[in-house]
Formats: C-alpha cells, structure tokens, sequence
C-alpha cells in the first residue's frame, strides 16, 4: 500500500491509474487472506488482461486489413491516445474484477467412501474431456485434455476436489464447476 500512496503523491500516474492501483489492492489484499490466495487472484487478472488486449488487437487488426479503418490511432478511435488510455483502464477494472466472477467453489455431494466413489469421480471427469493430472491423499486435480480448450481458458483450466464430508469440494472456473458438479452426481446416480 505504501508503494501505491508514494507513487501517488509523486504524480507518475495520473488519477485513472491510481485509482486503478488501489482497486487492485483492495481485490488482492481485501478480499483473500492467503498469499497464495492473492497470487493466484493476481496471476489470474494479469492473463485475463492480456487475454482482452489480445483480443482488442486481432479485431482491429481485422479491421485495418480488411480496409474498413485506417491504422492510425487518430482515426481509430475518437478521442487518439486518450481514447486508448480509457480503453486499457476498462480492460484493468474489468481484469480486476473477473477471478472474482469467473471462478467458484461448490460442493459435489457423493455419498460413500473414497475408495468406492474415487472411480466414479475419475470416469465422469474423463468423459467430459477432463484427465487425472495428481491424486493427493483423498484429494484430485484434473486438466483439460485438448489443448484449444486449454487455450480457450487461458490455461486456467484446472479443476480440483477436496475431499469433504458430504463427497468433494470442487474448485474452478465457474461454468466447469457446475458443469462436472452436475455431471459427477448424476454419474454417481446411475451408478447406484
């Protein structure tokens, strides 16, 4: 926070950039307990930003190839280089925000023992195109198998189930989650 106050009183960033430090600050340091916690958040941000930048940079790219824009930052956008400044600064809020939205924890109830579900579990994760990638204690880490959906995901497409006393508790991007969660109890329905 102090890196962030002195950078602030020496005027290196304008208002938009600070207020922007500080909202990543308050994300990392506010909302998770944990460093991990908060590198994870951090990291996650970091590719989600560049991932739009990305994306911003094909479209326009596009566009200048096609001939429908100029390549010219004047022309592109109404306002030039100020145009592009809000631009990145609705990238960064919308960075900052997203592993907040894009990614949960939800609980897979499974009722039995590990050794009598844990290939129910790994079957069901198999078909949905997930595989095995650790298998600590009682504990489960899965990964895409096809790398376009890894890429899709920006690589942030590892799944993982804690053992907990009602079956597991799955954790990662928010439409995989509920997804195998419904896709694993189901599973373990007709298995019955």
């Amino acid at each position: 926070m102090q890196f962030f106050i002195m950078l602030n009183k020496t005027g290196i960033y304008g208002e938009h950039m600070t207020s922007i430090m500080y909202f990543y600050y308050f994300c990392l340091v506010g909302c998770h307990s944990s460093r991990t916690r908060t590198m994870k958040y951090l990291i996650r941000a970091i590719k989600y930003f560049a991932y739009l930048i990305i994306l911003i940079l094909i479209m326009l790219g596009i566009l200048i190839a096609i001939g429908y824009a100029e390549p010219d930052v004047n022309s592109l956008f109404r306002n030039g280089t100020q145009s592009v400044l809000m631009i990145l600064v609705m990238l960064a809020f919308l960075a900052a925000i997203y592993p907040n939205f894009g990614f949960m924890k939800k609980d897979v109830i499974i009722p039995g023992e590990y050794g009598e579900i844990r290939d129910t579990v790994i079957k069901a994760m198999e078909e949905r195109g997930y595989l095995l990638e650790t298998e600590d204690g009682e504990n489960l880490t899965f990964r895409r198998r096809d790398f376009v959906s890894k890429l899709t995901r920006m690589f942030e497409d590892r799944i993982t189930l804690s053992r907990d006393i009602s079956g597991f508790r799955m954790e990662g991007l928010r439409k995989d989650v509920v997804r195998m969660v419904y896709a694993i109890e189901n599973k373990a329905r007709n298995d019955i």
